[in-house]
């Protein structure tokens, strides 16, 4: 007798003995062992034994606790009763860790058997007695149900029981099981007609049920009362894949062995048996995806293929995370998990297989993938086979893209030990295979291996081919020309990715000008071991090459300064790559960096197309900028526009600003008519009256601070002088401000008569006024009278015809 109580230890149920009220006694049961799906009791008599097989399997999910039972008479009596072991795995305690537990899991309870009666394999006992063996299977209600379809049609009468005795949904599980895994296609055929038969029937009954309780909402809205026969199979395939993936859920991926090594918690073998079931499933899904969505209309059949793709998408990643971590454990995983950083190795040791599904775990996935290819590249082995057979087994993890980076990762390394010729035609295909491959390149993998082989202009090459690809429709030129952001996720993934490829080639740039001035020469070295394939840049192996690196270039400065010279023709080089290329933002990037390097004579040096425009949009937003004024001035005279670069010198000469002094302006008039006269032609007249008048101006205006800073020398200089004298150095002032500001306010006499002189005729009367200013005010003991005749005789006009400018040519003596 059994007696069963719930958490309050409350009696719930009793249970007595087969056979009842005829039971046994005790000491008349003589072998009794533990089945899979009860207790097995032999009972003793005189000429046989009884046997009893008790089992709660027919009954499942049932809220009574119900078990059925078999009788069997074996002949004679048995002498002893065992359970025969199975060859097969028992895949029910993959998801036990046993690191969690301290001794063997003795007497752990099985989960229900409609769980696990996929994996469950036929439990058989061997009966000893003298009339010689007996050998008794116990089936599973799978097992029980191929043998009722392959000996009765779907409708049959026990088809039918089945369906009744274990409910639609339990019962459209085991028959799904039966359509993707029997090896016998009568079966198979006969389980898919029986959920569609019994299944849908049962479902249409539901949803009549739930109708008929409230009769103002008679039509169902959800799409499974809608689409019984699309929401049998669908529940039943759910079904089916959860139980298929329960043992692995909560399963940790690796275990830790002697406290160093990470290995695979399940072979190959063991993770085959999961990916053989998970293949026959999405085989049938997708086989059958028509008919999962067919059979529903409108909204409803949208949701049906909806929820017939996302099953069939879940049931492909998790097949491909179990093939790549089945050829991983194919692959001796601990030599490949030590290829690992030690953060990487500590998010694997917590990672569950549940995890991997997570996008943030895609990293780690890559890098498994990237270690493995490491893994057959340090023993200098071709990747083609490990690349068809990732490529077989996790298509959308290793797509053939990555199989293209992995075959130029083969070439770099061969081309590390190969003469020059050759490394060239394996760099150039390398280069090509990397292109190819497009933006599933790794520039922080890629980078450093052409950079240990010093590719360089192959490395240029490699970021503005990829930068193209990235932003294929010249998105960032559209924002970077009209001042926005990107406001999608696609045009800002666009942006960011080919502002990436901008960056690495930049830093190739950085690293090179560092290498070519000194700064960091030991880090550039002439002549470049590569490191090994799969060793971080923090190790010991690469700490040690990076020491004898720097012994190499330290051996003597005649060397040193000879890898500079060549670091500085490499930098050249990369520069040309880049300003040769059609990218007009590659030209922008490579600009800056220039500009902000203090390199403005390569931007001249190179003929870039884009020079101009980018000058220019750099005025508008710095107009007063005076070196990039210069720089395009110099640009526009190399390109032949003289008359513009004569007008951005005049700009240049009248501008008010404190970074140019007088004799600076003047040299910018001065240089501004050359120009102007050597490209003679029409509307040059006006400019260069306007450049030669705006010259005598500044001639003027340089006589008044020379006169200045003569009578007040700098020791003796007030702040209203010196303030005077930035003024003056700061811009071009006409005539009159000159006179009214400077000549006047500071007695300066000779400054007046030079203004006096400069003014001309067009101006007379300010031209005498000033005159008398100069008489009356600025000699007091000199007679007028006497200066004039001497400065206009013969002559009763004090304003001569002649120009006063040849008059005042020699210092005048009083």
């Amino acid at each position: 007798v059994r007696f069963y109580f719930d958490a309050r230890l409350r009696l719930a149920h009793v249970r007595l003995g087969p056979m009842c009220p005829s039971l046994p006694r005790l000491a008349d049961i003589r072998l009794a062992r533990r089945a899979a799906y009860g207790p097995d009791a032999g009972q003793s008599r005189e000429d046989r034994d009884t046997l009893y097989v008790l089992s709660p399997d027919p009954f499942p999910r049932r809220p009574q606790l119900q078990e059925a039972c078999s009788v069997a008479w074996p002949p004679g009596r048995a002498w002893i009763m065992c359970c025969l072991p199975s060859p097969q795995l028992d895949y029910r305690d993959i998801g036990i860790d046993p690191q969690l537990h301290d001794g063997p899991l003795v007497g752990r309870p099985y989960p229900p058997v409609f769980l696990t009666q996929h994996v469950d394999p036929v439990r058989r006992f061997l009966l000893v007695s003298v009339h010689g063996l007996v050998l008794l299977e116990l089936q599973t209600p799978l097992m029980r149900l191929a043998g009722l379809l392959a000996a009765n049609q779907p409708d049959s009468r026990p088809v039918t029981d089945w369906f009744a005795h274990f409910g639609p949904e339990e019962s459209s599980c085991v028959c799904l099981i039966l359509a993707c895994c029997d090896s016998d296609d009568l079966v198979r055929e006969r389980a898919l007609a029986a959920v569609m038969l019994h299944g849908t029937a049962a479902a249409v009954r539901d949803a009549a049920m739930a109708a008929s309780i409230d009769c103002q909402t008679p039509v169902p809205s959800s799409a499974a009362a809608a689409d019984p026969s699309a929401n049998a199979l669908l529940s039943g395939l759910s079904r089916y894949a959860a139980r298929v993936l329960l043992p692995l859920w909560y399963s940790p991926i690796v275990s830790e062995r002697r406290g160093c090594f990470l290995v695979s918690r399940l072979e190959s073998d063991e993770l085959g048996w999961f990916s053989s079931h998970l293949t026959h499933l999405f085989r049938f899904v997708q086989s059958n995806l028509a008919q999962l969505s067919a059979s529903a209309r409108g909204r409803v059949e949208a949701e049906s293929q909806q929820r017939a793709y996302k099953l069939l998408q879940l049931i492909s990643t998790n097949l491909e995370l179990l093939n790549l971590w089945k050829l991983l454990a194919e692959h001796q995983f601990y030599l490949v998990a030590r290829r690992l950083t030690e953060d990487e190795r500590a998010h694997l040791r917590g990672t569950r297989f549940r995890d991997l599904l997570l996008a943030k775990n895609r990293l780690l996935l890559n890098r498994l993938i990237a270690c493995l290819l490491e893994h057959y590249l340090a023993d200098s082995a071709s990747v083609d086979s490990i690349s068809n057979k990732l490529q077989e087994a996790c298509s959308s993890l290793y797509t053939p893209q990555d199989a293209l980076c992995a075959k130029a990762n083969e070439m770099l390394q061969a081309a590390a030990g190969e003469p020059l010729d050759r490394r060239t035609s394996l760099l150039a295909e390398a280069g090509r295979l990397y292109r190819e491959a497009g933006t599933s390149v790794s520039l922080a993998d890629v980078l450093p291996r052409l950079e240990a082989l010093q590719a360089y202009e192959t490395m240029a090459g490699l970021c503005l081919a990829l930068a193209k690809q990235w932003d294929p429709q010249d998105r960032a030129l559209h924002f970077t020309r009209e001042g926005r952001k990107p406001h999608t996720e696609a045009d800002a993934d666009a942006v960011a990715g080919r502002h990436g490829c901008y960056q690495a080639l930049l830093d190739i740039c950085t690293r090179l000008r560092r290498a070519a001035t000194g700064a960091g020469a030991a880090t550039v070295p002439v002549a470049v071991t590569p490191r090994p394939v799969g060793v971080s840049p923090h190790s010991s192996a690469a700490a040690a090459a990076a020491a004898a690196a720097a012994a190499v270039v330290s051996q003597s400065p005649a060397k040193a300064q000879q890898g500079q010279h060549e670091m500085a023709r490499v930098l050249d080089n990369v520069i040309r790559v880049t300003l040769n290329s059609d990218d007009m933002l590659a030209h922008y990037e490579m600009f800056n960096w220039l500009s902000q390097h203090g390199m403005t004579e390569q931007m001249l040096s190179h003929d870039s197309a884009h020079l101009e425009s980018y000058l220019r949009n750099r005025l508008r937003k710095t107009p007063e900028d005076q070196q990039l004024r210069e720089l395009l001035c110099r640009h526009l005279k190399r390109c032949g526009k003289v008359l513009e670069a004569a007008r951005i010198l005049e700009h240049l000469a009248v501008a008010a600003c404190d970074t140019a002094d007088l004799a600076q302006r003047q040299a910018y008039l001065a240089q501004a008519i050359v120009d102007a006269k050597s490209r003679p032609g029409e509307g040059i007249g006006e400019l260069l009256q306007q450049l030669e008048d705006e010259l005598d101006t500044a001639t003027v205006q340089a006589a008044v601070l020379e006169e200045l800073q003569q009578r007040y020398p700098q020791s003796a200089a007030s702040p209203e002088m010196a303030e005077a004298v930035r003024r003056l150095n700061g811009q071009l002032f006409p005539l009159t401000e000159l006179y009214a500001e400077f000549a006047a306010p500071l007695r300066l006499p000779l400054a007046k008569l030079r203004i006096v002189a400069s003014a001309g005729t067009g101006t007379r009367r300010w031209s005498i006024s000033c005159g008398r200013n100069c008489w009356t005010g600025s000699w007091p003991d000199r007679p007028a009278s006497g200066l004039c005749s001497r400065l206009w005789p013969g002559s009763a006009d004090p304003i001569p015809a002649v120009p006063m400018a040849k008059t005042f040519s020699q210092p005048y003596r009083l």
